[in-house]
């Protein structure tokens, strides 16, 4: 699984929340806002967030970005902007398309039609969910998308059918790079249709991982 590469988490030092006084106004903070993915382990240790639930563990959080740390939102720091949330989220948004392009790798190492999309920023996976629309299409079955680290997403377009190969090297891949990788985010593997993301649940016994397909999917999988 070399595809999966871990890139190493930029070291946060310590003084770093105390970079930015709460309650800067919403023309300097503004510029820096971005979105990150959050999973639902790192919103339940925060004590505010600015974060929208997109699936199952998967949370799309509004931060602060600076040149050597990326900050959460406090609640004092919102409430001073004296915006609602969604223009809020549009600018983090927006912000984020603009500094981070969503670039996928084929690599001729994986069984396809799997791909990658893998590099050093810590906005990476954002970038990728942000573009599914556009990268998956309008397909009537979507793509099996996994987000095990910041850095790292893997996508698994569905085209008439399901094989068994590409499957296995995506949730092993990914499975792996979250457990070992820098920046975890999510081991789920997810299904992409029509704009939103469903949780497939995976059960895993020691090496064995049984995947609890959706009918649909099933049905795609035994074409094979």
């Amino acid at each position: 699984m070399g595809s999966f590469d871990r890139f190493r988490q930029p070291e946060i030092p310590a003084w770093a929340g105390e970079i930015f006084e709460d309650g800067l106004s919403w023309r300097d903070t503004a510029p820096r806002l971005r979105v990150q993915l959050h999973s639902d382990q790192r919103l339940e240790a925060a004590t505010f967030s600015l974060a929208r639930n997109i699936a199952d563990d998967l949370w799309l959080a509004v931060v602060l970005d600076q040149d050597t740390a990326i900050l959460s939102i406090t609640e004092t720091m919102y409430l001073a902007w004296q915006q609602p949330a969604d223009v809020v989220f549009e600018r983090a948004i927006a912000n984020l398309r603009a500094a981070v392009p969503a670039v996928l790798e084929h690599d001729p190492e994986l069984p396809p039609p799997l791909v990658l999309s893998s590099n050093d920023s810590d906005y990476s996976s954002a970038a990728m969910y942000l573009d599914l629309p556009r990268i998956v299409g309008s397909t009537s079955h979507g793509a099996l998308v996994m987000f095990p680290t910041r850095f790292t997403t893997a996508i698994l377009p569905i085209d008439g059918q399901l094989s068994v190969e590409p499957v296995n090297t995506m949730l092993s891949g990914g499975q792996g790079l979250f457990i070992e990788g820098e920046g975890p985010l999510t081991p789920n593997l997810y299904w992409w249709r029509a704009g939103t993301l469903q949780h497939i649940p995976v059960i895993t016994s020691k090496h064995i991982a049984a995947v609890v397909w959706p009918r649909e999917l099933q049905m795609l999988m035994q074409t094979n």
